[in-house]
């Protein structure tokens, strides 16, 4: 009897103190995320970019009402990866999962308007932020539009994907 009540609250002292493993990890680490854009330029459509990884396996989706998919779901796996991770990194060192962007809405002259987020199931974490876009300014915003462009400029293969990056790529470096 004694024996049994002994395991009894040994077992209620280890669950009372056990702590689910909610550690934070490098984006590299994770087995599953979402991270999401949401584009509009001006009053032109509004494209949306995703980046999303599950049991380690990382994709792309492009979404916009011109580029027609059919209800198929439009995933590219990332094949090109060297300026995937370096974008994962930087998103690590700016601690993404609390990012709030500098500039938010305060610069009358930025014409790209960027709504991202990123969900990291296993931590239960989501963030949201909101900025518009000048090329004329520099910080971590740019850094992270850019490296977002040369990941698709590496990783799509069809002419719809194609034109989009191009474009995003006008909107971020301001050349007409």
């Amino acid at each position: 009897m004694r024996f049994s009540i002994l395991i009894i609250c040994l077992l209620g002292f280890i669950t009372a103190f056990a702590q689910p493993n909610r550690e934070e990890l490098a984006l590299q680490d994770e087995e599953q995320f979402d991270l999401s854009f949401i584009f509009q330029y001006e009053d032109e459509a509004v494209f949306i970019v995703t980046f999303s990884r599950e049991d380690k396996f990382d994709n792309f989706k492009i979404q916009n009402s011109e580029c027609k998919t059919n209800g198929i779901n439009y995933e590219r796996p990332i094949v090109d990866r060297y300026v995937y991770e370096q974008l994962l990194t930087f998103l690590q060192d700016i601690n993404i999962t609390s990012f709030q962007p500098i500039t938010n809405d305060q610069d009358e002259d930025a014409k790209l308007r960027v709504q991202g987020s990123i969900s990291i199931p296993r931590t239960w974490t989501l963030n949201a932020f909101v900025f518009r876009h000048n090329p004329d300014n520099i910080g971590n915003e740019s850094q992270i539009l850019e490296y977002m462009v040369d990941i698709l400029k590496d990783n799509t293969s069809d002419d719809c994907s194609k034109e989009l990056t191009e474009q995003l790529s006008t909107y971020i470096n301001g050349s007409d």
